[in-house]
């Protein structure tokens, strides 16, 4: 479970699709969002891994008021995929949509359209699948490219 950076500046201002982040309306990214944040705690890579990354939030002790960001590759690989990316929906720890949770969207968009799916997903990407309910999908589906945030200082 490595610690990750994200791209939080100035400079990005609209996704790569050429869509306009919104904030304001978006479904996941706002909900109980203060404007006033005591801090601002990025984690990467989880990769699934369940109980190391509700320990290491443990000793990070999250205050209600933080806002706190998962910048992609949630799940496949550690055996809690499933249990990971309910923690977050619980916990409203705000999703970055990284490479492993994009190829499940893909798969499942593909699984709609056509029998002969192109994307070919090893046992624990199936095992996901297999085990996602309607609001795991929807919240796959909801997540953001990247994130801006406005004035970040230093302590």
């Amino acid at each position: 479970l490595n610690p990750a950076l994200a791209l939080l500046g100035q400079g990005l201002k609209k996704s790569p699709i050429g869509q306009k982040l919104d904030f304001a309306n978006h479904p996941y990214l706002c909900k109980g969002l203060n404007l006033i944040m005591s801090k601002l705690i990025i984690y990467g890579d989880i990769h699934g891994c369940y109980d190391e990354f509700v320990r290491l939030r443990q000793k990070i002790n999250p205050e209600k008021r933080d806002i706190e960001v998962c910048v992609g590759d949630i799940i496949t690989r550690g055996k809690g995929s499933i249990k990971t990316l309910r923690y977050l929906q619980s916990n409203n720890i705000k999703p970055v949509l990284g490479n492993h949770e994009d190829k499940l969207i893909r798969y499942l968009d593909h699984q709609k359209k056509d029998k002969n799916n192109p994307i070919i997903l090893d046992k624990d990407e199936k095992d996901i699948i297999e085990n996602l309910n309607s609001d795991d999908i929807e919240f796959l589906q909801n997540m953001p490219l990247f994130m801006q945030f406005g004035k970040i200082i230093k302590p």
